[in-house]
């Protein structure tokens, strides 16, 4: 029995190698069943940090739900008052998740451009039964959709589009927080 469990263990051996270069040659070394598994730890914890989103949620945009304000044009300040087209809610539901809804419009979409740009990407748009889209929601969520940089800042989230067009969202506050 004991003749098996040497050769069950010889066996059972992970073929890594852990090579040292020297001044006259190469070395080689197997890294026993403990020493890979410490490596692959420790290999996966160095690069968790890599692999961390660095899209617009990871800077303070999936704090709450923001709500369209204004939209500023190239030549306009916040001073000037804009009619907007359609209410529009954001909001950043995970790392690459954005979730946008109109009175009867709902997107949802992935951003996974990297903080300060903007791109939504396999956009799905959906409208309850028995809600009619106007053409203002529909006018809305191609402005959002046109977005190519965004910014936070304090309560407030700014989008742009090539044009200069600014899209201004400020943050919802709710009754229960104080």
């Amino acid at each position: 029995m004991g003749r098996f469990l040497k050769r069950a263990t010889r066996t059972t051996k992970i073929d890594l190698r852990f090579c040292i270069s020297l001044h006259r040659g190469m070395q080689c070394k197997y890294l026993n069943r403990g020493a890979a598994y410490l490596a692959l730890v420790l290999i996966a914890t160095l690069t968790q940090g890599c692999l961390r989103t660095e899209t617009v949620a990871a800077y303070g945009a999936a704090a709450g739900i923001w709500d369209l304000e204004q939209i500023l044009g190239p030549n306009q300040t916040a001073n000037e008052n804009t009619v907007l087209p359609a209410r529009l809610n954001l909001q950043f539901s995970g790392p690459t998740q954005v979730q946008a809804n109109t009175r009867c419009l709902s997107l949802t979409a992935r951003n996974t451009a990297p903080y300060p740009w903007f791109r939504l990407e396999q956009t799905r748009m959906s409208r309850p039964s028995g809600c009619v889209a106007s053409r203002d929601d529909a006018s809305t969520m191609a402005l959002l959709q046109s977005r190519t940089e965004v910014e936070v800042s304090g309560p407030f989230l700014i989008l742009r589009a090539q044009d200069r067009t600014e899209m201004v969202f400020t943050q919802e506050i709710r009754g229960d927080a104080q």
